[in-house]
C-alpha cells in the first residue's frame, strides 16, 4: 500500500477529497487516525481510497457517521475555490451573528455582522483576492456561542 486518502460526502454519492496518509509499508495491520474537524450538519459519509505502489486503487465500504446536534450553531464546512471563501454553516434559530477571520497571528483580517441567519444550513461566501497563502481561524459567534475552524488557504 502506497497512500491513504480519506473522502467524505454529505449524500453518499459525491465524496470529495480531506486529507492523505502515507501508507506504513510492512505487512502487519497498521492503525490510522483522522479527526473531521468539518464534518456536516446531519450525517457524513466517509470511505477510504487505498492506492497500492502500481497506482491501482480499491476503496472502503462507504461509512455513515450521524452527529448529535444539541449546538445552536456549527461549521459544517469551509472551503476556498479560486479567490471565493465559501463557508456552510448551520443555526438553530434566527439570531444575526458575527463572523470574524483572524491570521495566524490573531490579527483581525475580516469581520461582519450577518443578518439574514435562517433556521438549518446558511452559505456565507467572500471574495479572497490578494489573500496570502497561510492559515487562517474563521469564527462564528452568536449571543450564546462562538465556535472557530481553521482555514488553510
Amino acid at each position: 500500500m502506497k497512500e491513504i486518502i480519506l473522502m467524505y460526502s454529505e449524500n453518499g454519492f459525491d465524496f470529495e477529497f480531506i486529507d492523505k496518509v502515507n501508507a506504513i509499508a510492512n505487512e502487519q495491520a497498521n492503525t490510522y487516525r483522522y479527526t473531521d474537524e468539518n464534518p456536516y450538519l446531519t450525517t457524513t459519509y466517509y470511505r477510504l481510497k487505498m492506492v497500492d505502489i502500481s497506482g491501482a486503487a480499491k476503496y472502503s465500504p462507504i461509512i455513515a457517521v450521524k452527529r448529535d446536534n444539541q449546538n445552536t450553531l456549527s461549521i459544517n464546512h469551509i472551503h476556498v475555490d479560486d479567490n471565493e471563501l465559501s463557508l456552510t454553516y448551520s443555526s438553530t434559530n434566527h439570531t444575526p451573528l458575527t463572523l470574524s477571520l483572524y491570521d495566524v497571528m490573531g490579527r483581525l483580517i475580516h469581520r461582519e455582522v450577518i443578518t439574514d441567519v435562517q433556521f438549518g444550513f446558511n452559505q456565507w461566501k467572500m471574495d479572497v483576492t490578494g489573500m496570502n497563502s497561510g492559515v487562517y481561524i474563521v469564527s462564528l459567534q452568536s449571543e450564546n456561542a462562538l465556535i472557530s475552524r481553521i482555514l488553510k488557504r
